[in-house]
């Protein structure tokens, strides 16, 4: 009786690491991934200068924008999410 016991909590165990383990890797994200959406969050001027600006104000982020495409794009009127953006600066 306490082989079975010790059986079925070992298998019950087993099972719930298992389920807990396959969650968790359903749910993470790679490097290349979250590198992607603050590369396109950058591009879309939402990534704010400083700390003091968070969340950022619909003001602090079309300024961005401007400053991303006087810098980065060469002044585009209307800048895709190109080559340029894929540029990783370190600060």
């Amino acid at each position: 009786m306490k082989r079975l016991r010790l059986t079925i909590v070992i298998a019950a165990a087993s099972l719930s690491i298992a389920a807990f383990s396959e969650g968790a890797a359903a749910q993470s994200k790679t490097r290349q991934e979250v590198l992607q959406e603050l590369l396109q969050a950058r591009h879309d001027g939402v990534i704010p200068s400083t700390k003091q600006d968070y969340p950022p104000s619909p003001a602090l982020i079309e300024r961005n924008k401007e400053i991303r495409r006087a810098t980065v794009h060469g002044g585009e009127q209307a800048p895709m999410f190109d080559a340029h953006d894929e540029r990783v600066t370190v600060r």
